[in-house]
């Protein structure tokens, strides 16, 4: 049997999201091994919590819809990538709770070797942010860049639209099946995508697009790319989740200035005012980068190219506000979960006080993100149960809030609706 039919009856046994494949991945050999082992080795072998649900499916050992999937992908053109295939982009494979398997059409290009950039914002964009998008996209594909978005309405479609006026290489991540076109007015932009870069999604063929499947997808958004620019965004766009789903990564955020009067600008200006270099050109991105991809981006081909003077400005940017997320985000790179068992690693772990934790955190998370981490926080050493934070917020509210805390990585689901931090942060 092809060895992707077990990484695809890992992903469905498991979920899109889940972090426990890549624990599991940590303590067996490959997907067939898991696939293997029985309910005795789950227990015996793994030091985590595997929900009674999830570990039933393990334990059933169906292959069935597994080998349908294989099928209707054999049979529509639908390439499958493992995440222990070679071709599977390290970049991807280092984030926190990797897609095990995706699906893709078009060209998959040596990701690790290309300067990607995420290009997201409102999907009620302004005639501004439209053009911002789009020229700016036009400009980093001119130059080598590799522009990666949502195909989303909006932003991410004007993004998408001038890298391929171009002729760039453009990538769009899907929140639903490959099969699925999302918003189906963009069926033409998808086949132009496919013919002339790629799409790819982790949900299996047949899926709908949910709402709450595009935070989901957004962390493969950032996984893909070395920075994450955001055009365009209001205050509660999901634009800004793939910002911080990226700082915790380790990614760098970069924001387009907007008009101080428009609501689709608070989002943009916030992270300008506590963190994000802002963007005006492409140089101003790639500038950053050259030195690393000399051999794929040509800065020369920038409008900003022949104005180094003004550049040095940027580097001034808000260096003290930065400072402190700059300091978690690598305390979080090098304190993180084990991208292979979950383990801590805890050689040449730079200090960071727990004022400076909170200070960064305060930029990084809204108010109801941070109400819900300072519970996790003063409780660290106990597992929580959901009917236990009681808060000025709907329940709803508060499952959203803890779905994003968990996307970020800030907190981990155990069985029977309990959550705890993460070791990272309490070993921050």
């Amino acid at each position: 049997m092809s060895g992707d039919l077990y990484y695809i009856w890992l992903s469905l046994a498991c979920g899109a999201g889940s972090a426990l494949p890549q624990k599991l991945l940590g303590v067996f050999e490959n997907a067939e091994d898991i696939y293997s082992a029985l309910k005795e080795e789950f227990e015996e072998k793994c030091a985590f919590d595997i929900d009674g649900g999830v570990l039933g499916r393990l334990c059933a050992k169906d292959l069935s819809d597994s080998e349908k999937i294989l099928e209707f992908c054999a049979k529509n053109n639908v390439s499958v990538l493992n995440c222990d295939n070679k071709l599977y982009p390290k970049r991807l494979r280092n984030i926190r709770a990797f897609p095990v398997v995706l699906y893709y059409k078009g060209r998959l290009p040596d990701i690790d070797d290309n300067l990607c950039i995420s290009m997201v914002g409102t999907r009620k964009m302004t005639d501004y942010g439209k053009r911002a998008a789009y020229e700016l996209a036009r400009e980093l594909a001119s130059c080598g860049a590799v522009i990666v978005s949502g195909m989303a309405e909006g932003i991410d479609s004007a993004a998408h639209k001038g890298c391929l006026i171009e002729g760039g290489f453009t990538i769009a991540v899907f929140g639903c099946g490959i099969d699925k076109v999302y918003p189906y007015e963009n069926k033409r932009l998808m086949d132009k995508i496919i013919e002339k870069g790629l799409i790819m999604t982790e949900y299996q063929p047949g899926t709908e697009p949910k709402g709450f499947h595009f935070p989901v997808r957004n962390r493969i958004i950032s996984g893909l790319s070395q920075a994450v620019l955001v055009v365009e965004a209001d205050y509660r766009s999901g634009a800004l989740i793939t910002a911080k789903t990226a700082l915790f990564q380790g990614r760098e955020i970069y924001a387009v200035p907007g008009n101080i009067n428009s609501k689709n600008s608070i989002g943009t200006n916030n992270l300008i005012k506590n963190q994000a270099g802002l963007v005006t050109e492409a140089y101003d991105i790639l500038s950053e980068y050259e030195h690393l991809y000399s051999h794929r981006i040509n800065i020369g081909k920038t409008k900003y190219h022949n104005n180094k003077n003004n550049y040095a400005l940027k580097k001034d940017r808000d260096k003290n506000k930065r400072e402190a997320v700059n300091k978690l985000s690598e305390k979080i790179k090098n304190t993180g979960d084990n991208n292979n068992a979950g383990q801590i690693n805890k050689t040449n772990m730079p200090e960071v006080s727990l004022s400076e934790k909170l200070s960064a955190l305060k930029i990084i998370l809204n108010n109801s993100e941070m109400k819900i981490f300072e519970i996790f926080h003063e409780k660290r050493d106990s597992k929580i149960h959901t009917d236990e934070i009681k808060l000025d917020m709907s329940v709803s509210e508060v499952m959203n809030t803890l779905t994003f805390l968990e996307i970020y990585g800030i907190i981990t689901s155990l069985p029977g609706d309990y959550y705890k931090i993460s070791d990272s942060f309490i070993n921050l």
